[in-house]
C-alpha cells in the first residue's frame, strides 16, 4: 500500500485474502490479530461473506487479549507498552462500539500511568525508542497528542523522550548509547510522520492509505 501497490493483486497473489481467511491467526497470539486488523483496514478493504475473519470477530480478540490491568501484552499479565500502543491503534476506527471505547479509554489511562520519569516507555523495565513509538503512534490514532497534559512527567513529552534517542549522523538507537538501529528508525520515523499528521490535520493515520 505505502508504494502504490494493490494487495489484493501482488504478483499474482491476494494477500488481502491470506488474512481473512488464516485458519492460523490464533496460534500467533494478540500480535496477529492487532496487525490483521490493521492491515484489512489499511485500505478498507471488504471481507466477503463466509471468509474465516471478520473485522469484529477479529476485534473481540483483541478485547479479549487485553491484561488484568486494562492493557495488552505479548504474553503476560501486566500492560506492555508497545503492544497496548499496537492495539489501541488497531482499535482507534471502532470507538463507535461502547466496549472499545472503554477498552481504548482505560488503556490511555493505564499509559499514562506507566510513562517513565523523562516521558518515554520501557518494556520489560527496559527503556527503548520502540516503546515510546508506538505510544505515540496509538496516542495519535485516536486523535490523542502525546504532548497533552496527561503525558506530560518533568516537564517531558514523548516526544521529548523519542528525540533523545536521536543518533549523530541520523537515525535512532534502540537503547541510549547504543548506536544507530534500523528498527528504531523505522519506527521513530512512522511515530513522528503519526504526530505530524495529528498536528496539521492532514490524515487519519499512517496505515490509513486510502
Amino acid at each position: 500500500m505505502a508504494v502504490g501497490e494493490d494487495p489484493t493483486n501482488f504478483q499474482g497473489y491476494n494477500l488481502i485474502d491470506k488474512i481473512y481467511n488464516n485458519t492460523e491467526i490464533d496460534e500467533q497470539g494478540i500480535n496477529a490479530y492487532v496487525f490483521a486488523l490493521t492491515a484489512l483496514d489499511s485500505g478498507s478493504f471488504e471481507i466477503p461473506s463466509g471468509s474465516v475473519w471478520t473485522r469484529d470477530k477479529l476485534i473481540d480478540k483483541i478485547l479479549e487479549n487485553r491484561t488484568e490491568d486494562y492493557g495488552w501484552d505479548y504474553a503476560g499479565d501486566s500492560a506492555d507498552p508497545d503492544m497496548t500502543g499496537m492495539a489501541i491503534t488497531a482499535l482507534a476506527p471502532y470507538k463507535d462500539r461502547t466496549d472499545v471505547k472503554d477498552a481504548v479509554d482505560k488503556a490511555v489511562g493505564k499509559l499514562s500511568s506507566i510513562q517513565d520519569s523523562d516521558g518515554g516507555f520501557s518494556s520489560w523495565k527496559v527503556s527503548n525508542s520502540e516503546s515510546i513509538s508506538q505510544v505515540i503512534i496509538g496516542l495519535c490514532a485516536n486523535g490523542i497528542d502525546p504532548a497533552s497534559s496527561a503525558f506530560i512527567k518533568n516537564g517531558k513529552t514523548p516526544v521529548d523522550a523519542l528525540l533523545s534517542y536521536e543518533v549523530s549522523g541520523g537515525g535512532f538507537s534502540h537503547t541510549k548509547g547504543t548506536g544507530y538501529n534500523a528498527m528504531a528508525t523505522e519506527q521513530a520515523v512512522q511515530a513522528l510522520e503519526a504526530y505530524n499528521i495529528l498536528k496539521t490535520n492532514t490524515g487519519t493515520g499512517i496505515y490509513k492509505f486510502k
